[in-house]
């Protein structure tokens, strides 16, 4: 008998034994070749003729089907990696880093024992209030001597200026808010260091 009469009889005979709602295996393994069938047709990737259908898409067809769907996936999945990437970089505050000078100003004091705690806050706070108060500067940042080596000499505050330029720098010197921050603190100092500097990377 020819193999035509077996498949009808196989299917006759899966039809009257399977269970009622059970699915038909040959109808979902059809599926992909249905799937890559029509995929290949309309978007013209292969030579099909018109009389290939999902029964008898030849198996190098289905195959080139499923690697362009595994490329497709791939390809996806990569670009949402790199989205959620970019939305934690962007969720976790991974910012740049705070803008800068290239001429950098730095300030160290050494108070003088009489000067009180008291004292040193009131210069704290108003060497910080410069950075609001004169347009020049760049960037500040202050701190206090940490250092193990016992090489401060008695220095205890340090401060970090940025400017743009010497013009913006010397503006800064003769500005009026920084005329009244050298009549609050002079008192208070028995000696001041000071160094500028062009910042260099090599």
């Amino acid at each position: 008998m020819s193999l035509t009469f077996w498949r009808m009889a196989a299917a006759i005979f899966w039809n009257k034994s399977r269970p009622e709602g059970a699915p038909d295996p040959h109808e979902k393994a059809q599926r992909p070749r249905q799937k890559a069938c029509a995929l290949i047709r309309c978007r013209g990737l292969y030579p099909l003729p018109a009389i290939v259908g999902p029964d008898t898409l030849p198996d190098h067809y289905l195959n080139r089907y499923h690697v362009m769907h595994l490329k497709t996936f791939i390809t996806l999945s990569i670009l949402v990696f790199l989205g959620i990437m970019n939305l934690s970089n962007t969720s976790t505050g991974a910012a740049p880093g705070p803008k800068r000078g290239n001429l950098v100003h730095m300030v160290s004091f050494k108070f003088k024992d009489s000067s009180t705690k008291q004292d040193r806050t009131q210069v704290e706070k108003a060497f910080a209030a410069l950075n609001k108060k004169i347009p020049q500067i760049i960037s500040y940042e202050w701190g206090t001597n940490n250092s193990p080596e016992g090489l401060n000499k008695g220095f205890t505050h340090g401060f970090v200026l940025t400017f743009h330029s010497n013009q913006d720098r010397d503006d800064y010197l003769i500005h009026p808010h920084h005329k009244a921050f050298g009549a609050l603190v002079g008192p208070l100092l028995e000696d001041v260091f000071v160094v500028d500097f062009w910042n260099k990377t090599e």
